[in-house]
């Protein structure tokens, strides 16, 4: 179902890469059982089903397998999710994943944060003080 579903195994299995003889495949030391399952459940059933904990991790493994149907559900996930807190680092994950989608949104969200300071900033120098 693997080499079916998804470019890199389909790949490592057909080319005869040295991991289709191992039982065992290694596919990220960071990512968790959650995450995984989230992954799985996909390649399955083609159900999306992730969560903000789970969507970056699943984003990564999506990249690194060239899953792109499951990225861009990733990405369309991220991107609606996109605030103060975390914008700056959905930027940088962004680059590191040349996800212009993400990258895109990243942007967006700037661009309406500047428009708002400066009508802030505009706003401020109006008020006359007694």
């Amino acid at each position: 179902m693997l080499a079916a579903r998804c470019p890199y195994y389909n790949a490592l299995w057909r080319q005869g890469w040295q991991e289709s003889s191992q039982s065992v495949l290694q596919l990220s030391d960071e990512l968790s059982s959650v995450s995984f399952s989230h992954f799985l459940k996909y390649i399955y059933t083609d159900i999306f089903d992730v969560d903000g904990d789970s969507v970056v991790d699943v984003l990564k493994l999506s990249q690194k397998v060239q899953m792109s149907s499951l990225k861009t559900l990733c990405e369309r996930f991220v991107s609606g999710s996109i605030d103060a807190d975390n914008v700056c680092g959905l930027y940088q994950l962004a680059s590191e994943l040349d996800s212009l989608a993400i990258k895109n949104m990243c942007l967006k969200f700037f661009e309406k944060v500047r428009i708002l300071v400066l009508l802030l900033h505009d706003c401020c120098f109006n008020v006359k003080y007694s």
